[in-house]
């Protein structure tokens, strides 16, 4: 999930493969919403909340590139 996007951010060539990292913080989301965590065993629910943090760390990440790709702001001076 997420250290698939985080590995291809290390690796350089998050650019390259940022449809492939969308389309799996996408499918991870899908996964996770089918889960109810009231269902879960404590364990389960410590691994449910790791997988939480982890896809909130891909999308960081991903925002945070899109930030970077953006046209600097107009100089207002």
């Amino acid at each position: 999930m997420s250290v698939t996007v985080m590995a291809m951010a290390d690796s350089g060539d998050f650019h390259a493969h940022q449809g492939k990292a969308a389309e799996a913080l996408f499918k991870a989301a899908m996964a996770l919403d089918k889960i109810d965590p009231d269902d879960l065993s404590p364990p389960e629910r410590i691994t449910y909340a790791q997988a939480q943090a982890s896809l909130g760390v891909g999308h960081a990440l991903m925002t945070q590139v899109a930030q970077q790709d953006q046209p600097p702001l107009p100089d207002r001076g």
